[in-house]
């Protein structure tokens, strides 16, 4: 019986970019469900520094968005 070595490396790359990905939709979800009600909480009833603060969170919740899905398109299937 011969064992492939790069075989079990690439699974095991395989594995690590699953985890990975996982870590940061992870992250990426609880980023979307804190950020989207204090967003909309901030738009309703916020005066103008609620209002800056809102814009703040919709750049950010975008800017992660993106940097998520670049970083699933870029991992070779």
């Amino acid at each position: 019986m011969v064992i492939n070595m790069t075989e079990i490396n690439s699974n095991n790359n395989k594995t690590s970019e699953l985890e990975q990905v996982s870590l940061k939709l992870k992250k990426l979800f609880w980023t979307w469900l804190i950020g989207l009600p204090v967003l909309i909480l901030c738009v309703v009833y916020g005066d103008t520094a609620q209002l800056v603060l809102a814009g703040f969170i919709a750049v950010y919740l975008f800017f992660m968005t993106k940097s998520y899905l670049n970083y699933v398109s870029s991992i070779d299937s």
